[in-house]
């Protein structure tokens, strides 16, 4: 009876174990192979990408944010063609001493239909390997957007939370583009 019992938590540890490599070579490949369990200024130095750093002041809450820039048009996680991508890893020096951080990838599409495939595409292979999912919608939407579309999905990555976040706004001028925002931040 021991031995059963020790093999089925052997299985369930190395699916669990199988299922945590998953997600990060998953969101790895989503980010352009960042590594995004490292610091920022560590998973900066240990890409091929090139990043811009800006420091910025946040009076209200006596506190700097530092920004890492960099921009590029190709990422082999999607598959429809992206007219401009960025991505910003963003940390407050508050936020320092816990290892907290954001990333945020903006993608921009030539059409509305390119930007709901890639939304849904990313939404559906994301949901399977989360635990909680919320979509809000804002049918409200403002002098710029028609309404505003975001998903949050919680995955669990060892000890820690992380939320994968999936935005877009349907502009009311067309010349406004088509972009997708991915967050990733714990």
């Amino acid at each position: 009876m021991k031995k059963i019992i020790a093999v089925i938590l052997l299985v369930a540890c190395h699916s669990f174990v199988h299922a945590q490599d998953n997600i990060n070579k998953e969101l790895s490949k989503l980010f352009l192979n960042l590594k995004l369990e490292l610091a920022p200024e560590k998973m900066i130095a240990d890409s091929n990408l090139t990043f811009e750093k800006f420091v910025r002041d946040i009076p209200e809450f006596d506190d700097k944010v530092t920004i890492l820039l960099t921009e590029f048009t190709e990422n082999k996680a999607i598959t429809s063609k992206i007219v401009t991508g960025e991505i910003q890893i963003i940390q407050k020096n508050s936020e320092i001493k816990y290892g907290k951080y954001e990333v945020v990838q903006n993608l921009k599409f030539q059409t509305f239909e390119e930007l709901l495939q890639v939304y849904n595409k990313l939404s559906k292979q994301y949901e399977a390997l989360g635990r909680y999912n919320r979509t809000h919608t804002n049918e409200e939407g403002d002098k710029y957007f028609v309404k505003h579309i975001s998903k949050t999905i919680t995955l669990e990555d060892k000890s820690k939370s992380i939320q994968l976040s999936l935005s877009y706004s349907i502009p009311r001028n067309k010349e406004t583009g088509y972009h997708l925002f991915i967050g990733y931040r714990f």
